[in-house]
């Protein structure tokens, strides 16, 4: 997070985000729902792995375990 370790997902969602995940994938899409657990469901997303390939999807479901950052 940038600067604030502190930010409320309720104000980041429907904005895009960029989820950092463990194993140096990304994930970047639209934030519709997330919970306690930082479970997190993004729209329109696009997955960048370490090689620089990119995959698109129409939603995915993060884990929260699996989220090393969120950048905004």
């Amino acid at each position: 997070m940038e600067g604030n370790d502190n930010v409320n997902l309720e104000n980041l969602l429907n904005k895009e985000i960029t989820v950092h995940l463990k194993g140096g994938k990304k994930l970047t899409g639209t934030l519709t729902k997330y919970d306690d657990y930082m479970n997190l469901v993004l729209k329109k997303a696009k997955e960048q792995k370490q090689d620089d390939t990119v995959k698109e999807y129409n939603l995915v479901i993060v884990k929260g375990g699996n989220t090393r950052a969120i950048t905004f």
